[in-house]
């Protein structure tokens, strides 16, 4: 399952979007259906202008997430995928309030990077430590 998502990510971050969402799929198949698995997919699907399944996805993962833990950050990863700041800069809020551990490096993590040129927003790391009463681990 690793594998595949590795592979995809490397055929995303390379613009070969079909590519991507085949081994994206397999990986969600192989995985049984994780969510994290499937938030990658979504992503990749509204990267490749397949929004209404990007939308599926988004939408199961944010029902799932009332009856089980979803982790935020991904959820807020397809978000962006999607071009939905705000939503998107909700769920980062969560997940910095839940301490995602995926934000540790959110400057790396390039389904989170479209939003810090789309100012006025600010970025996940001005959110997290707007929550945090100001203070960013760069302080």
């Amino acid at each position: 399952m690793q594998a595949h998502r590795v592979l995809a990510l490397d055929y995303l971050y390379t613009n070969q979007f079909n590519k991507a969402c085949v081994e994206f799929q397999k990986g969600v198949e192989l995985s049984h259906d994780d969510p994290i698995a499937r938030a990658y997919l979504a992503r990749c699907y509204a990267l490749s202008h397949r929004q209404a399944e990007a939308r599926r996805i988004r939408d199961d993962l944010v029902k799932a997430s009332v009856e089980r833990y979803i982790s935020a950050s991904e959820i807020a990863a397809v978000y962006a995928a999607l071009n939905d700041d705000g939503a998107s800069l909700e769920w980062l809020n969560k997940a910095c309030s839940e301490r995602a551990g995926s934000l540790i490096l959110p400057e790396c993590r390039p389904c989170v990077r479209p939003l810090a040129p789309r100012s006025p927003l600010p970025t996940d790391r001005h959110v997290c430590a707007s929550r945090s009463g100001g203070r960013r681990e760069s302080d």
